[in-house]
């Protein structure tokens, strides 16, 4: 029992390793192009395209991952071909979003680095559900940490460090990343080219696109009004210190999923001794990640940010520690739906009291509303809880309104 724990822990441990390298990359990434090649300003204006590829490639995406991995899980030899199916499916939009970005007023040159950029993003996105099905977490780091090299080497190579630079940086990144993961999982899924697309695969998937949408645009909406209000350096600084606490909260999933499939079936009892749980550990780690983002950010970064920015950060942090074991449950409710609402209510939120707050405090006033729709959403969420009779969890209002079962 306690051999099969550790080596539970130490799947969950390497797995949460993978997630967490791609922000500590940015990270690393924006500390070359900002604080060591003093490129503030190209920072900024790289992060507008990259939100543009963010939103291209998460449409693209269309819940693949989740719904492979519950698909696979029905039918476990028939992986590649339900792998291969969803990719001929999602890749027949490819031109649409490569359309799109030919409008973004990119010269020649950078738009064939972006259309490469969100091609190879494309594909490596479609490899994150055979990673965690095989379990290739630790090959996947060590792709990771290549791909990182390649992205250093460009931002290191050019005199004149421009947009366009940091922009074919990350477009050679994606390369390596996709071109790697493409020769370690063909043969286990069997690539072919019959082009043979999954049927009903769009509306089957809908409902995990829309739960990631969702959760996309209620975490960053303020990163994207900053973009539209900010002038280029201020939103590379921005970028940064969001990224910051929002790897602090990344914590908060890395602490639930290892017991999602318990809190899908766990009565309230159980739920609520693990929610206070997981909200103690988590007011620990939200102390000593701000400590830490104080060093980051104030002492590696040199932004000199005062203490309203940690105290808006630590608030931004905490209700992640307080809602997500409840998402799960919601989940394990067959109400996924409602988890959608709450989300788009909090980007909603965010988006309006973001723009106004930006208006009045600059950058922090952005801050400020994700703090405000992160502390709804833990509310929302709390609220729609109720109690049968046998002790269980369900959550109040229709039951036909949900997207389904996990």
């Amino acid at each position: 029992m306690n051999s099969a724990l550790i080596r539970r822990g130490r799947i969950v441990l390497v797995n949460a390793t993978r997630h967490l390298m791609v922000p500590l990359e940015n990270l690393g990434a924006a500390w070359l192009v900002v604080v060591f090649r003093d490129g503030a300003a190209q920072w900024g204006a790289f992060v507008g395209t990259q939100i543009v590829v963010g939103l291209m490639v998460h449409f693209l995406s269309w819940g693949n991952k989740d719904w492979l991995l519950r698909r696979a899980a029905e039918e476990p030899a028939a992986m590649g071909r339900l792998w291969q199916g969803a990719l001929w499916a999602r890749a027949r939009f490819l031109p649409v979003a490569l359309l799109i970005v030919l409008f973004q007023g990119h010269d020649p040159v950078t738009f064939v680095w972006v259309a490469l950029w969100i091609l190879a993003a494309f594909l490596v996105q479609s490899f994150d559900a055979p990673i965690l099905i095989t379990r290739r977490f630790k090959t996947a780091i060590a792709i990771e940490m290549v791909a990182f090299a390649a992205v250093v080497v460009v931002l290191m190579q050019p005199a004149d460090l421009g947009a366009s630079t940091v922009i074919r940086a990350w477009a050679v990144g994606a390369l390596v990343r996709a071109s790697l993961l493409l020769l370690t999982l063909i043969k286990r899924l069997g690539m072919g080219f019959g082009l043979v697309v999954e049927p009903r695969y769009f509306a089957a998937a809908a409902p995990f696109f829309l739960l990631g949408l969702s959760g996309m645009l209620q975490s960053k909406m303020d990163l994207y009004m900053a973009n539209l209000f900010l002038d280029d350096p201020e939103v590379g600084r921005y970028q940064v210190i969001v990224n910051t606490f929002i790897m602090l909260q990344a914590g908060g999933a890395f602490l639930v999923v290892p017991f999602a499939k318990t809190l899908y079936r766990a009565k309230e009892a159980v739920v609520a001794a693990f929610a206070r749980s997981v909200w103690l550990i988590g007011v620990g780690i939200t102390g000593v990640g701000i400590s830490g983002a104080w060093v980051l950010l104030n002492g590696i970064y040199h932004f000199g940010l005062g203490l309203p920015w940690f105290v808006l950060g630590a608030l931004l942090v905490l209700p992640v520690f307080g809602y997500a074991p409840r998402v799960y449950r919601l989940f394990g409710a067959g109400r996924e739906r409602a988890v959608v609402v709450i989300s788009l209510v909090g980007a909603g939120v965010n988006l309006v009291v973001s723009v106004m707050l930006l208006k009045t405090f600059g950058a922090i006033g952005a801050l400020m509303g994700s703090v405000v729709s992160q502390w709804l959403t833990l509310g929302l969420i709390l609220i729609p809880w109720d109690h049968s009779s046998d002790g269980a969890v369900v959550c109040s209002g229709d039951s036909n309104s949900s997207f389904g079962s996990r």
